[in-house]
């Protein structure tokens, strides 16, 4: 038993460090691609924008977006969490800082915050899941009454 989970062991090892190795290789391969420039022009530093969580707060980061528009700094690199995912894959994309404020005041943040789906949003499989055994709900009246305007 012992001899099979040290064999299992070393081959998990031996896979990952493979992918280090793998994505080393592609990493190093993608940056060592040869560039003819002129000789008298100099290279511009890469530029990356990391962008924050939030929730709303990270809709700030539309801001920040269009002023670095505005005064002509280029994105080479975009990476985010959270809310900050969000606006940098559509900032990706192409959308522009006015598109993407657009979009996010469509969006309708109470329900979007919401940790679950409204009770007249789910299934009729999951809405037996909340009731309690005895087929009395497992909310209060109001409660499913909110849930059934949404």
């Amino acid at each position: 038993m012992e001899i099979l989970a040290s064999r299992f062991y070393l081959s998990r090892t031996f896979a990952l460090l493979l992918a280090v190795v793998a994505i080393c290789r592609i990493a190093v391969s993608q940056d060592s691609v040869p560039r003819e420039e002129p000789a008298t022009a100099q290279r511009r530093p890469v530029i990356g924008l990391a962008l924050s969580g939030g929730g709303a707060l990270g809709l700030t980061e539309i801001g920040v977006i269009r002023w670095m528009e505005e005064n002509h700094i280029p994105v080479d690199r975009i990476a985010g969490t959270s809310m900050g995912s969000i606006i940098g894959s559509m900032y990706a994309t192409g959308m522009s800082p006015e598109e993407i404020q657009t979009f996010a005041k469509k969006i309708n943040w109470d329900e979007a915050f919401l940790p679950e789906p409204g009770y007249a949003e789910i299934s009729y499989r999951r809405k037996q899941d909340r009731r309690l055994p005895g087929g009395r709900a497992a909310w209060s009246e109001e409660r499913v009454k909110r849930a059934e305007w949404n």
